[in-house]
């Protein structure tokens, strides 16, 4: 029987925290809200359907209006507000070991990676090696 179960980590061991971007770090729901001009307030979603939950209440002007925003390299690059205490929460996470970021791309914009790599350099420090592009965030 191994001396440390799972469930139980080792603290001798290098520990290393995944932390996912939109919603922890990066504040793209209120920020989306605002510069579309739609009606919903951000505890109204429930699910990540941006689009289709901002034309499901807003009409298919306001989705229009999102998409092109989030196609904007400069919306995921600059104009992305930092949750509050996320920076704070990074250098927790760093005290007890590595970080590794998690993040899933945004399809309809092209340069999203650049700009999701600018976006967490700028803010917080990060070099893009720690980051981790991809659909599957099961274990995070």
């Amino acid at each position: 029987m191994p001396s440390n179960p799972p469930s139980t980590p080792n603290r001798s061991a290098p520990f290393t925290t995944l932390i996912d971007v939109d919603g922890p770090l990066a504040a793209i729901v209120p920020q989306l809200l605002l510069e579309c001009g739609s009606s919903l307030t951000e505890e109204q979603f429930t699910k990540w359907k941006l689009l289709e939950t901002i034309e499901e209440v807003d009409g298919k002007e306001t989705k229009n209006k999102a998409a092109k925003i989030l196609s904007d390299w400069g919306f995921w690059a600059e104009r992305l507000p930092v949750v509050e205490g996320a920076k704070e929460g990074i250098e927790a996470a760093l005290k007890l070991g590595k970080i590794q970021i998690v993040t899933s791309p945004w399809l309809g914009c092209k340069s999203w990676g650049d700009a999701r790599y600018h976006w967490l350099k700028k803010n917080f420090g990060i070099d893009s090696k720690l980051v981790k592009i991809g659909w599957d965030k099961s274990n995070v």
